[in-house]
């Protein structure tokens, strides 16, 4: 599904900037904002919306990316306990 590796450090939900994730269903094909890759129509994909930008739709993540920024996101909270 992927066409290629995902630039930079992988998102976090724990961060002020991104806002409460929804699982949607495609209706038409779609791209994934992360790593470019096309998300089928039918397919499920998951909408993170940009709480600093007004006005913006949010971002569509394919599985594997989301399932990225959940694993950093568990990584994050992981390190905050043991703070």
């Amino acid at each position: 599904m992927n066409t290629k590796m995902p630039k930079g450090k992988t998102p976090s939900l724990i961060g002020s900037t991104l806002g409460r994730p929804k699982r949607i269903e495609v209706e038409r094909l779609s791209t994934c904002v992360r790593c470019s890759g096309a998300i089928a129509a039918g397919a499920v994909c998951y909408a993170i919306p940009r709480l600093n930008r007004p006005f913006s739709k949010p971002g569509r993540y394919c599985q594997e990316c989301y399932s990225r920024i959940l694993d950093q996101t568990e990584k994050d909270l992981q390190d905050l306990r043991t703070i």
